[in-house]
């Protein structure tokens, strides 16, 4: 465990505060080197090691944690960021990334409040910290444009799911379009009305329309709907 440091005085209110940090990360070294770097830093005491989650609940447990810094490289995922927060609700979870395959929006929504990549200085990661302790959600730069990546590409799906017809109502947008009635439809597709009002209900909601004659409209814009 490291030595503790006399408390740094705070700028704005002159009350002693120290940043106390536990580090959750499979690598010993990496852990140890890291607290060994934070430790160095004014206002900075790590507090605790841990190699798996059972250990940093533990630590979380047994010490007041203002950031835990958690290592998603190696085995560590939203779970695990999801459990610890239910052990400690006041603790900040920084997530330290460094594929661009991990899920940064599933952290965010499991209860991290940073994300900073393992390529950034020691000098980033202390903002990130400092931010982060002062209830600030933060990243770096580089997690940042990963981040809206993510949501952009998050967002292209949702739509993508919200505007997709199906075969059937594909069909029925093209006899709406028409001008054929409910009748009319099931006559031509041999389907009962029942069933043809219920297609079109589901239309409308989809193309997120409330008049018969927005669907074909809508449907070319938005879904490049060939209505014949």
């Amino acid at each position: 465990m490291a030595r503790r440091k006399p408390p740094r005085r705070s700028e704005r209110d002159g009350a002693a505060h120290t940043i106390s940090i536990a580090i959750l990360a499979e690598i010993r070294l990496f852990r140890e080197g890291l607290g060994v770097c934070l430790n160095a830093v004014d206002g900075f005491e790590t507090r605790g090691y841990a190699a798996d989650t059972h250990n940093a609940a533990d630590i979380l447990r047994g010490h007041s944690i203002d950031v835990l810094l958690v290592d998603a490289e190696h085995g560590f995922d939203p779970q695990t960021i999801e459990t610890l927060k239910l052990v400690s609700p006041n603790t900040e979870i920084i997530v330290l990334a460094g594929s661009t395959s991990i899920d940064i929006v599933t952290y965010g929504q499991s209860g991290a409040t940073g994300f900073i990549s393992r390529d950034s200085s020691l000098e980033e990661l202390q903002y990130v910290i400092r931010t982060c302790h002062r209830g600030e959600l933060n990243c770096s730069p580089e997690m940042a444009r990963r981040l809206l990546d993510a949501l952009r590409k998050e967002s292209m799906k949702r739509h993508a799911e919200t505007w997709s017809l199906t075969p059937r109502e594909t069909d029925i947008a093209k006899l709406i379009d028409r001008g054929c009635s409910n009748q009319e439809i099931a006559d031509t597709l041999h389907i009962e009305v029942s069933t043809v009002k219920n297609h079109v209900h589901n239309i409308l909601e989809k193309l997120n329309v409330s008049r018969r004659g927005q669907v074909a409209a809508v449907a070319r814009k938005q879904l490049r709907l060939r209505v014949l």
